[in-house]
């Protein structure tokens, strides 16, 4: 036989009359919850399942290592940056191609839709890589715009000077 204890601390403020109370407690499918709730309402969940390993915050269900229902505030974070656009053979569309490709799809190559994300989430560390990868590109295509303004002010400026004679 099996007795699940509920450990708990309550704090009692008597000049407001308010009160706080933490649990700490095994719920009947033998996952570890933690709640807080105070007299005036509400409840404030973390669920570790001792099956999936999964941890919910915010969700008496989590359906991820990591499931947060709310906002997530992360001081710091890292990820490897490959510049592979930069290297010699990498192959850039040319703007008539990505044109095409906009206009078919209305996105940008290799980022998800807008109707994807918002049906099956976004990996944000490769999201965030995905990007980087179009700011890479776009600086490799204001290159070649440049390259071709300069050689066309310089064709004008000779163009103009052999008219003047």
């Amino acid at each position: 036989m099996t007795i699940h204890v509920p450990l708990g601390l309550e704090s009692a403020n008597g000049e407001s009359g308010t009160s706080e109370r933490w649990n700490l407690n095994i719920d009947p499918e033998g996952r570890l919850t933690f709640n807080a709730n105070s007299l005036s309402g509400g409840k404030t969940w973390m669920v570790i399942d001792d099956e999936s390993g999964n941890v919910g915050i915010g969700t008496t269900d989590p359906q991820a290592t990591l499931d947060v229902n709310g906002d997530i505030k992360i001081k710091d974070w890292s990820l490897s940056v490959p510049d592979y656009v930069f290297d010699q053979g990498y192959e850039l569309k040319s703007l008539s191609e990505l044109r095409t490709y906009i206009e078919t799809h209305k996105h940008l190559p290799d980022i998800p839709s807008a109707q994807k994300v918002s049906e099956t989430g976004v990996h944000l560390g490769e999201f965030c890589m995905a990007l980087l990868k179009k700011i890479e590109e776009l600086s490799l295509y204001v290159l070649q715009q440049d390259e071709i303004i300069q050689t066309q002010n310089a064709r004008l400026a000779r163009l103009e000077q052999s008219s003047r004679g």
